[in-house]
């Protein structure tokens, strides 16, 4: 028997910032699910990485076990940071000009 997923409801926002060479970085939990199949589900969360006041900020991506977030160190977070690849850029909006 394998187990169900959790609720993947998301709660409020959990987020902390971080120094990183001499730059501060925002670290925030921005949604939850479960992944996983027929030997069974594990619950993860989705953390965004930013640079503090950035107007179009480079945005890096990590997943990691629901609950991880909030008991990890610094040292541990800028390791996470460090190996979260980056999103791809937001394309430039639409001149209106079709080709």
């Amino acid at each position: 028997m394998t187990a169900e997923p959790e609720s993947t409801a998301d709660p409020a926002p959990v987020s902390r910032e971080f120094d990183v060479d001499g730059a501060t970085w925002v670290a925030e939990v921005t949604g939850q699910g479960a992944v996983g199949g027929t030997l069974g589900f594990v619950a993860i969360e989705s953390v965004y990485f930013r640079r503090r006041g950035e107007s179009d900020p480079q945005i890096r991506l990590a997943y990691l076990p629901r609950g991880s977030f909030t008991i990890l160190g610094d040292d541990e977070l800028r390791a996470v940071q460090r190996s979260a690849p980056p999103l791809a850029p937001r394309p430039a909006p639409d001149s209106g000009t079709a080709r």
